[in-house]
């Protein structure tokens, strides 16, 4: 079985159920992990049966799973050329290999694929993110937008999204144009210490629709901790933050 993803703002993701069950949901402990703030840690199962065909079943969401305009009360089997709705996202059955679309990355490959591209050049500005051809931000930044820019305020560069990994809260975009631009060291978190000066940058608060910037000084408390809220669906599961 084939699920086809759409994915706002992106081409459509393709992902192959290998094996007698899959689980898709929130929680990066998933096998289809899709970032979705209706969607539950573990949202529903997809279990293969004999003849090649799938049977999905909710797994007591708080959105629920819809096939077909239907939500669920129970499991159902998918024939291929099912429209599903998990949350907010939109995904396509399929009993064939969807052509041609790329097929959707794993959390490890994309996270590989980030780690390769931001190696080009790695940059942090203040007001947005940005480095020499790359700019790295937060994967909810992005979210669904359609244009991005980068750079200083007065000197902005039109930038592309290249990749993204949800479950990590990463993405990676990149300018055609840099001049203007400042490169800055990437730190690493192999050499933080607890107690170490740190300044975030962003909009800690609130999403401001004034593009009020605030800058917060403090200390680094805990170098790597688990952030997660269990059974809310609307709070990503970090494994790994400071």
């Amino acid at each position: 079985m084939w699920l086809t993803i759409e994915v706002p703002s992106q081409a459509p993701l393709v992902v192959e159920v290998v094996g007698p069950k899959a689980t898709i949901g929130s929680d990066p402990a998933c096998d289809i992990v899709i970032a979705d703030d209706e969607i539950s840690p573990k949202h529903a199962e997809l279990r293969e049966l004999d003849d090649g065909r799938a049977e999905i079943e909710d797994l007591d969401s708080g959105a629920g799973t819809w096939v077909g305009g239907v939500r669920l009360g129970g499991p159902a089997t998918l024939e291929g050329g099912e429209r599903l709705r998990i949350g907010r996202t939109e995904l396509i059955s399929s009993l064939e290999r969807p052509d041609p679309t790329e097929r959707a990355l794993t959390r490890r490959e994309n996270l590989q694929r980030l780690v390769t591209q931001s190696r080009r050049a790695t940059v942090l500005a203040s007001a947005a993110v940005a480095i020499a051809v790359i700019a790295v931000v937060n994967a909810h930044v992005v979210d669904a937008g359609e244009t991005f820019q980068v750079g200083a305020e007065g000197d902005l560069q039109e930038a592309d999204v290249v990749g993204v990994a949800p479950c990590d809260d990463l993405a990676v975009l990149e300018a055609s144009e840099t001049e203007g631009l400042e490169a800055l060291t990437l730190g690493s978190q192999a050499t933080l210490s607890e107690g170490d000066p740190v300044v975030a940058v962003g909009y800690p608060a609130n999403a401001s629709p004034d593009d009020e910037l605030a800058a917060t000084e403090g200390i680094v408390s805990v170098v790597e901790q688990t952030f997660d809220i269990p059974n809310d669906p609307s709070v990503q599961l970090y494994p790994n933050v400071i």
